[in-house]
């Protein structure tokens, strides 16, 4: 049975700022990925568990945004290596952001196994179709990927990891930049997963409908920043 946007409330995930300087290479072994909060994919449709695991994290400095994404794969269903390529119609990780919630023009960003990278902003038309801007480059933006094996949940598996930091200075729609303690923005993270019987869809907040589709944006979950270290244990 699916669920209605009534019956699943949007997730909301606390964004801290950067306990250390990230170095933007795929690793993802500094303490902020270590102790800041995870955002578990589930499936698109009603929120289950899908057949591969995928974990993101997210956190922050005064100018950039940083992404982690630890994957869980054994079989790398991707074959496009430019930048622009339309990734989404192979494996990939996806994260739209929409910084002045209004939910009618937003960035896309998504990254595959083989470091290649799409940016755009996707914006609403009166007719309720969208347009992609695919022209648009997110200037300054970074991403590393590795492969072969990531952690989740303390368990070894084959898979890959992708880390990106994107500077503020790309969501001009925001109302403050950089952000505020409390602000809050629009967001969601998707993956498209090709090696089981079935294309498996995954997001953050599910997306819910009778077919899947990405641009639901009225389903993209709340980023609240906030304006304090990543947590850490006691003892450290």
């Amino acid at each position: 049975m699916q669920h209605t946007s009534e019956q699943m409330p949007l997730p909301t995930y606390e964004c801290f700022r950067t306990t250390d300087r990230i170095r933007v290479d795929g690793a993802l072994d500094e303490r902020t990925w270590k102790h800041a909060p995870a955002m578990r994919l589930t499936v698109w449709k009603d929120g289950s568990a899908p057949e591969r695991e995928t974990r993101v994290k997210m956190a922050w400095d005064t100018k950039n945004l940083y992404l982690a994404y630890w994957v869980e794969d054994d079989s790398f269903r991707s074959r496009m290596r430019k930048r622009d390529d339309p990734l989404w119609l192979e494996e990939v990780v996806e994260f739209f952001a929409d910084g002045g919630q209004d939910l009618r023009d937003y960035c896309e960003f998504e990254w595959n196994a083989l470091g290649a990278c799409v940016d755009l902003v996707a914006v609403w038309l009166d007719e309720g179709k969208f347009h992609m801007f695919i022209e648009w480059d997110a200037k300054g933006m970074k991403w590393a990927v590795k492969t072969g094996k990531t952690v989740i949940d303390g368990i070894e598996v084959p898979g890959w990891q992708c880390e990106v930091s994107i500077p503020f200075s790309v969501f001009r729609d925001a109302p403050r930049l950089p952000p505020a303690d409390g602000d809050t923005w629009r967001v969601n993270h998707y993956r498209i997963e090709m090696s089981g019987k079935e294309t498996e869809y995954t997001c953050w907040s599910p997306v819910l409908g009778e077919n899947v589709s990405f641009h639901r944006p009225h389903r993209f979950g709340y980023l609240v920043f906030r304006d304090k270290p990543v947590p850490l244990p006691s003892r450290e």
